[in-house]
């Protein structure tokens, strides 16, 4: 989540609720680049029944860090997790404007305001081994793709999974040559993600 501010902020309490989607669970929270030296970060309350929490990062507890200058940039990454069925490209939708006794509220040495916010969403990508490209089809292009990456510097693949056609836990040259075998000689499709 980003935040622009024009006043220095010693405390930031935000709401966030997000939607029942595709499978997708709230794992956790980390303290953005902008934030990353504040002393206290934490999750004052948590509803997982009705999909909301509320975090809070204070800057000095003690310890003697400054408050957040002006800026614009990240100030924590939510972490979300899906479970194995739910098919890439879903979305859930994450708000933060009012979750139970909590707003968004960003406090300064001299007073506190609640800023503009702007909701988004968290996307679910799920990938199969041998999709390289992650067009959803194994073909020749998913091997030209992970032949580029291997040998001319080429863009990595969505995911080490998708790269590691046979389930090594390596991406190699025997990946490119399960992949070639399965494309070209009815060899076995790649396995599927544990």
């Amino acid at each position: 989540m980003k935040l622009k501010n024009t006043q220095p902020l010693t405390t930031i309490y935000l709401p966030v609720q997000y939607t029942d989607g595709p499978d997708v669970h709230w794992t956790g929270a980390q303290r953005g680049d902008r934030i990353s030296y504040f002393e206290d970060f934490e999750t004052v309350a948590f509803d997982p029944v009705n999909h909301r929490f509320t975090l809070k990062a204070t800057a000095n507890v003690g310890g003697g860090s400054p408050p957040l200058p002006p800026g614009d940039g990240e100030i924590v990454k939510l972490i979300f997790s899906s479970s194995d069925t739910a098919l890439g490209g879903e979305t859930a939708g994450v708000d933060s404007t009012v979750q139970s006794n909590y707003t968004v509220k960003l406090l300064t040495d001299f007073a506190s305001y609640g800023p503009q916010v702007y909701g988004g969403e968290a996307r679910v990508i799920t990938v199969q081994r041998g999709d390289v490209n992650f067009d959803h089809e194994l073909n020749i292009a998913d091997l030209t793709y992970l032949v580029e990456y291997e040998f001319m510097g080429g863009a990595p693949p969505v995911s080490f999974a998708s790269a590691d056609v046979d389930a090594d836990r390596s991406i190699t040259i025997a990946d490119i040559t399960y992949l070639a075998t399965y494309e070209f000689k009815h060899g076995p499709e790649p396995p599927p993600l544990q």
